[in-house]
């Protein structure tokens, strides 16, 4: 065990983690101050035992300082942070945000970066060009495509891997994603391009898409400031980008009633189902996690005590409600 070194009034302590590529031997140092009071012996006895908890961290990996670089802490953030305080969904978004960040960021060591790098790294996400996963639009009849391969809907679906829901979407004309058009094509036999064009090739990413990421970065360094890697979290000492106002999208009363005369034409669990949140405004993931019991059929009252989600990682699970005023008790027309 290395021995820690008096510097002034504080001491150096000194740890070995391995050696490099290049043969030499790879060091941690960190400076340990005696707390006001304590006697010289104190102080060396204590300095003693803090190199052994020095060499303990470094050996473990536990041991990190304001020099780690960004992206390595961004892996010990959600190692040790995100996975057992965040809710899955919002760890999948951030994970969605990590490579972008990683890229423009992930070299700097995390006590280095300034306000000044955010601010370009924002200007760059906000530049034509910069959001990938272009949607697409069906450009065929793609009913008479189908029946002309002799084929059922279901059947088609099955073949295609693409939910009937989605199919209905392609050939209304609204977009879809870039790998479904593809699965469509393939059980199709075109090509892309015969099916279907790219929608907006020079999308930007939104105001509000940007301010995730503004939010993601904060998250990460306001762990470093309170498990003092740094002094103070560079997110601070800039405005987040202001996101855009939309104005909400709803049916009114005359097409909330066309809606459910529609719906009357469908199977009983989609028309329970949309019925449902049409009487109650209740969030998707809130009406997919009730249960019989929390149905008070004699007082006309639903419960929201859960939500049902699903990420790629875990399938489907349950979770609780966004926040505590989502717990709440909604009265039905009887």
């Amino acid at each position: 065990m290395a021995k820690p070194q008096k510097r002034n009034n504080s001491y150096l302590l000194t740890a070995s983690c391995g050696y490099g590529s290049n043969g030499k031997q790879i060091r941690k140092t960190k400076t340990w101050k005696p707390e006001p009071g304590m006697t010289e012996k104190q102080s060396q006895k204590e300095a003693e035992r803090q190199q052994a908890l020095f060499e303990e961290e470094v050996r473990t990996g536990r041991y990190l300082n304001g020099n780690i670089k960004f992206v390595d802490f961004i892996e010990t953030w959600f190692k040790d942070y995100a996975e057992t305080q965040l809710r899955p969904r919002t760890i999948l978004a951030y994970k969605q945000l990590k490579d972008r960040t990683v890229v423009a960021l992930g070299h700097w060591p995390i006590d280095r970066i300034q306000p000044q790098h955010l601010l370009e790294f924002y200007k760059n996400l906000a530049e034509p060009g910069i959001k990938t996963g272009a949607k697409y639009i069906c450009t065929v009849d793609l009913k008479a495509h189908i029946k002309a391969k002799g084929i059922g809907i279901n059947q088609f679906c099955e073949l295609s891997q693409v939910a009937d829901t989605t199919l209905r979407v392609a050939w209304s004309g609204q977009p879809i994603a870039e790998q479904t058009a593809k699965n469509i094509c393939n059980a199709l036999g075109l090509k892309l391009v015969q099916a279907f064009k790219p929608k907006d090739e020079d999308r930007v990413l939104s105001a509000s898409t940007i301010g995730h990421y503004h939010s993601f970065i904060s998250s990460v360094l306001e762990r470093a400031v309170k498990w003092n890697l740094i002094l103070s979290n560079p997110c601070r000492r800039i405005d987040p980008p202001k996101a855009e106002k939309k104005t909400p999208q709803y049916l009114n009363e005359h097409e909330a009633a066309r809606m459910i005369e529609l719906l009357q034409n469908e199977d009983e669990p989609h028309r329970t189902l949309f019925t449902l949140l049409i009487y109650s405004g209740m969030r998707r993931g809130e009406v997919m996690g009730l249960e019989w019991k929390d149905v008070n059929f004699d007082a006309g009252v639903i419960s929201i005590c859960r939500t049902s989600q699903h990420t790629k990682e875990r399938g489907i699970f349950t979770d609780d409600v966004k926040n505590k005023s989502s717990h709440r008790s909604i009265r039905l027309p009887m």
